[in-house]
């Protein structure tokens, strides 16, 4: 059921008698006058009416806007309201509504949820539009209400009563409502009352604006304070500089004259240098400046703030321009004004006011939470009163000062009745007396006290530290400086305290100093800069790297640095490193030798590892190596482990021990062996090595040079003993048997000269000389067929034409030829051959000399026991033939020698046995010029087997 009460009217459907709820007549009869109710308020009659209803809308939003509510947080002082009338009416939900044009704003929400709601359908929107409260006593037998959320769904809202929130214009910007989930009767009394809680929202917006609305006021005036009023005039030009001043203008920078203040250097007035460069580009570019404030330096180095406009004029003379200027000195006026601005925005400090018998005429919600008192506890109370233990005390003191001079001031102190510190700023008011804003700081101070105790360390470890540091602000005045940094400037302790750089440093270098300062100040940044400082008369390199300081916890802007902290760090020494390193990396990348560096490095324990750091392009063209291949690796990963351990062993004495090493070695690169000369030497620091660095180069040629030297020098005295041993054996072999030969025909002469009769010769000695002459010429005549047979086998004279030859047919030939020699001796001569013929292809005249020397040389070197002589096939390949004997032998290790010409088993005058020495060579010459191999099987003392290997020979066609 819902009614419309029309304050004018002095009824309401609320106050009549109703039936009772459950009577199927008395909800028709409600009904219907319901619907008549809304038709009335909803269907305005006419063009007319609609456009008058929006015209009055468009006044009502606006009003609405004026105070600022919509879209704002939930307020304690608007909770309390609706917390009172939920308790008042005994209702789950109230609610502060504001009614915009697209939405509904519930700044406040007793049982529901606050913030922006937009439903098709509205209590509210529908109770702003009646003049007076509106009631819905049953919403679900309201047809415009039976399908609301609020009612079909939870909470299932049924009953609604809203107060219009009406301004001084009577513009309906809202309701305070009270809605039920049963239906319920409102009482005339319970409209009143719910209207008169409407009234105290309203008064809470009208005090809130009335507040906004003086502080406005306030900031209008403080405006109108500082409004511009030029006391230094000035004129200048581009190329002169300050061609006029007065004597305001002079006495403001501190100037006895104006031709003192023109003979100084014009960056010497500003605070800042650069700012003055920053407004000559504005000026230029705007025709003149407009209320810039820039702070100067006066003569004495102290600073003032000045208001600054100028103007473009152009002189009478042709292409002459002047820039007339104004400076006021608003330094109070700007600090003032920082001081109104930063109570300004501490609005939400506690706020208290006195008047001038010091009574309290004003509290805020803040100030009540602070005190733990209501507002009503303290209005129009003495504040000595309410505040007893402000008696005799600093804050006392400060306000009545501020109460007599009428000037702004502000105290910080610790009051005893809270316990608490108090940041308070006392301004005097228009009516004559105080307005106090504060705020507690203990939690500040308690910062400041930990800052102060760690700012104290920090003071003391720079004190005490071997680098210049300092501290400036954002000014870039020094704040704080340590021994180091005085000393570096011969400054005395306390002289750089409130001075910049430009105070004393050559301005070139000042410049600079301010471009980092400004990068760390106002961006934030950490920056580095190298710096050249004259010391002691030497110029040394110093890094200065500056960092931002910010002020955290405090009202300022946490994200601005405040201050900022510097270091410098001689870095002059490490610059003539990097310079040498520098240098000696030129030369290491341009060297022509081959050079290498090797990292050393510690994994655990003291075992060092070994890896390649560098190496420059001439290690890369003479190794034809590339240094992506062999950066990063071990020796081991390069060449192996075999080589890699011994060349990993080489540098680890140079590394214990830090001596130098050169050697050579091979070193398996690319398909073959390379040979290298190295040098290598430790790179110390600290005591420890560091590094390694080489230099190599390939020795390989001169190695194969040293061999082939080697090998002829070997080859040449082998041949000066062959030669000796030839010499030596064809001296004896030829004179022993001319000698024979020269004897015993000596002998037959005088055996026949003797004689005078030939029956008296002695035949039987002459028959024995006689032969002892043949066998000389026989054996002169073989050793000079040995020598012969020698030089045409290897001079390639000696034809020897292949052809089949039956192996076991010769030996038994040349066999039958030696018997008698063996024999003789007493040796067993055998022979073993196969049934069928051994064909070999050979020459018949090779295979005989092969067969005679080895036959003669086993008969002459076999003293007992006897020699075999064998031919057997030897696979398909080839034909053998063997000639065994139970001679002296040799030792195996010397066999091979034995081949080669005029060597024995024993060489000299002085040897066991006659003979040139000769017949094996020819040997194995005849046997390889037929296409065969020898080779000999002997041990000393037990006999000696050769083995001659022919091609087969193929008797087919």
């Amino acid at each position: 059921m819902s009614s419309y009460k029309d304050p004018s009217s002095g009824s309401s459907s609320g106050e009549q008698e109703q039936p009772d709820a459950g009577h199927p007549e008395s909800k028709a009869s409600r009904s219907e006058k319901v619907q008549a109710e809304q038709a009335e308020v909803e269907q305005p009659e006419g063009g007319q009416a609609q456009a008058g209803q929006a015209q009055d809308d468009d006044a009502r939003l606006q009003a609405l806007r004026r105070y600022d509510v919509v879209g704002t947080e939930p307020e304690p002082d608007f909770d309390r309201i609706t917390r009172v009338a939920a308790s008042l009416f005994e209702v789950p939900i109230a609610l502060i509504n504001f009614i915009a044009a697209e939405r509904e704003w519930r700044k406040s929400a007793v049982g529901a949820e606050s913030g922006e709601q937009a439903p098709k359908v509205s209590f509210c929107r529908e109770a702003v539009q009646s003049s007076g409260t509106t009631i819905i006593e049953d919403a679900a037998e309201t047809e415009r209400f039976a399908g609301h959320p609020l009612v079909e769904d939870p909470p299932g809202v049924r009953f609604y009563a809203g107060a219009p929130l009406q301004t001084p214009g009577g513009h309906r910007i809202g309701t305070l409502c009270v809605l039920d989930t049963v239906p319920r009767r409102f009482s005339e009394e319970e409209t009143s009352r719910l209207e008169d809680l409407a009234g105290m929202v309203m008064s809470e917006l009208e005090r809130r604006r009335e507040a906004k609305r003086r502080i406005q006021e306030k900031d209008r005036r403080l405006q109108s304070i500082t409004e511009n009023v030029s006391d230094g005039i000035y004129r200048s030009t581009a190329e002169a500089g300050i061609v006029y001043a007065n004597s305001a203008f002079v006495e403001m920078f501190g100037y006895q004259d104006l031709e003192e203040l023109r003979a100084t250097e014009r960056e010497t007035l500003y605070a800042n240098p650069d700012r003055r460069e920053e407004l000559i580009e504005k000026e230029a570019k705007e025709k003149g400046l407009s209320r810039e404030e820039v702070r100067y330096r006066r003569k004495d180095g102290t600073t003032f703030i000045g208001l600054l406009s100028t103007q473009r004029v152009e002189g009478e003379e042709q292409g002459k321009t002047y820039f007339d200027g104004a400076i006021t000195d608003v330094t109070e006026r700007i600090e003032e004004r920082q001081r109104r601005e930063q109570a300004i925005r501490r609005t939400t400090d506690g706020i208290v006011e006195v008047g001038p018998e010091w009574r309290i005429t004003l509290v805020n919600e803040q100030a009540e939470k602070v005190y733990g008192m209501d507002e009503e506890e303290m209005l129009g109370r003495s504040a000595w009163k309410v505040f007893p233990k402000l008696e005799d005390t600093p804050f006392e003191e400060t306000y009545r000062e501020v109460m007599q001079t009428r000037e702004a001031s502000s105290i910080e102190g610790y009051y005893s009745a809270l316990e608490e510190w108090f940041d308070v700023q006392i301004y005097p008011n228009e009516d004559g007396g105080l307005a106090f804003y504060f705020d507690v700081i203990t939690e500040r101070k308690e910062r400041e006290r930990r800052l102060a105790i760690t700012s104290q360390r920090l003071e003391a470890i720079l004190q005490h530290t071997s680098r210049p540091m300092f501290v400036k602000n954002r000014e870039g005045e020094h704040l704080l400086t340590n021994r180091r940094f005085r000393e570096l400037f011969d400054l005395e302790e306390g002289e750089a305290l409130g001075r910049t750089a430009e105070e004393f440093l050559p301005p070139g270098k000042a410049r600079g100093v301010q471009e980092n300062d400004r990068a760390v100040l106002q961006e934030g940044k950490t920056v580095e800069r190298e710096e050249q400082i004259r010391v002691d008369g030497e110029w040394r390199t110093y890094l200065t790297a500056k960092s931002p300081l910010y002020d955290i916890g405090t009202e300022k802007d946490p994200s601005r640095p405040v201050a900022l902290f510097g270091t410098a760090t001689d870095i002059t020494d490490r610059k003539r490193r990097e310079q040498e390193l520098k240098q000696a990396d030129t030369l290491f990348e341009h060297a022509q030798d081959a050079l290498f560096m090797i990292d050393v490095g510690v994994e655990t324990g003291e075992n060092r590892t070994y890896t390649v750091q560098r190496v420059n392009p001439a290690y890369e063209e003479k190794t034809d190596l590339s240094a992506s291949d062999l950066i990063g690796k071990t020796p081991q990963e390069i060449v192996g482990p075999e080589v890699g351990r011994q060349i990993e062993a080489r540098y680890e004495r140079v590394a214990s021990e830090q001596v130098s090493l050169e050697y050579k070695e091979e070193l398996p690169i690319g398909e073959g062996t390379t040979h290298w000369s190295t040098r290598i030497a430790p790179v110390v620091a600290n005591g420890e090595t560091q590094k390694i660095v080489g230099t190599t180069r390939d020795v390989t040629a001169q190695k194969r040079r040293e061999k082939r030297l080697a090998e002829a020098k070997k080859e040449a005295e082998a041949a000066n003993r062959m030669k000796s041993a030839f010499l030596a054996t064809m001296s004896h072999e030829i004179r022993t048997p001319l000698t024979s030969i020269l004897g015993f025909a000596e002998a037959i002469g005088e055996e026949v000269q003797g004689a005078e009769h030939p029956e008296e010769l002695d035949v039987e000695l002459l028959g024995r000389f006689s032969k002892l002459i043949e066998e000389g010429g026989r054996r002169l005549l073989e050793t000079l067929n040995a020598v012969l047979n020698l030089s045409k086998l290897e001079a390639g004279q000696m034809e020897l034409e292949a052809e089949p030859v039956d192996l076991a047919k010769q030996a038994r030939q040349v066999v039958q030829e030696h018997r008698t020699q063996a024999e003789e001796k007493g040796l067993k001569l055998r022979t073993r051959l196969a049934d069928s013929p051994t064909w070999a292809e050979a020459d018949e005249g090779g295979v005989q000399i092969v067969l005679q020397n080895l036959l003669s040389n086993a008969i002459k070197y076999t003293e007992e026991g006897s020699i075999e002589v064998r031919t057997y096939l030897g696979g398909e390949e080839a034909a053998v033939l063997e000639v065994e004997d139970t001679g002296i032998g040799m030792d195996p290790e010397l066999a091979e020698g034995l081949f080669e010409p005029f060597r024995q088993a024993s060489e000299g005058v002085s040897r066991e046995y006659e003979g040139t020495g000769i017949g094996l060579a020819v040997t194995r010459e005849a046997a390889e010029k037929m296409g065969g191999s020898v080779e000999v099987d002997t041990q000393k003392g037990e006999g000696s087997r050769f083995t001659i290997r022919l091609p087969r020979a193929s008797l087919a066609g």
